[in-house]
């Protein structure tokens, strides 16, 4: 009892010590004032406690929730059986090994597609005498040219070109 009444101790600084009390009778009021306000439906919490509609709209979101939840499981439900595209996707064993010897025909395809680039670059093949090969490129538009003049010269004299032989007998 001494040493409670000269302040020793946590028993004697709790009877003793005023801030302690101050401390304590600080927090109850900020209790009250957090109560006044849930009650007068200030805040979150508050409108959760006095407003209906917001409650009964959260009820209805949550109701919204568990039946999407409901169709999302049931749509797994359905793929875990192997029911629809997806689900034959992810269980059919035959579906897996054609997407398999697609995806490998593919890649040779694209290996031959860039292998074929590769020799066109070199200046290999007709493709690739026409990328590299300026004789032929100019051989070309030399051609093209002349086809040109050619059209040009049968559109103006047309006669010199169409000629009719008939014979009979």
């Amino acid at each position: 009892m001494k040493q409670v009444r000269s302040g020793n101790g946590s028993a004697g600084r709790f009877i003793n010590d005023p801030a302690l009390y101050n401390n304590a009778n600080d927090i109850a009021l900020q209790l009250k004032a957090i109560s006044a306000d849930l009650r007068a439906g200030r805040g979150t919490a508050g409108k959760l406690l006095t407003d209906d509609e917001l409650y009964n709209r959260i009820n209805r979101t949550a109701d919204r929730l568990d039946r999407s939840v409901d169709q999302v499981n049931s749509m797994i439900a359905e793929i875990n059986a192997g029911h629809g595209t997806l689900g034959k996707l992810i269980k059919d064993e035959q579906i897996y090994n054609d997407a398999r010897a697609a995806i490998a025909r593919f890649n040779t395809t694209a290996e031959r597609i860039d292998n074929m680039v590769a020799a066109a670059q070199r200046g290999e093949g007709t493709v690739g005498k026409l990328i590299t090969d300026d004789t032929l490129y100019s051989n070309v538009n030399q051609l093209s040219s002349e086809g040109v003049k050619l059209i040009y010269d049968f559109r103006q004299n047309p006669k010199k070109y169409l000629t009719i032989k008939f014979e009979l007998f």
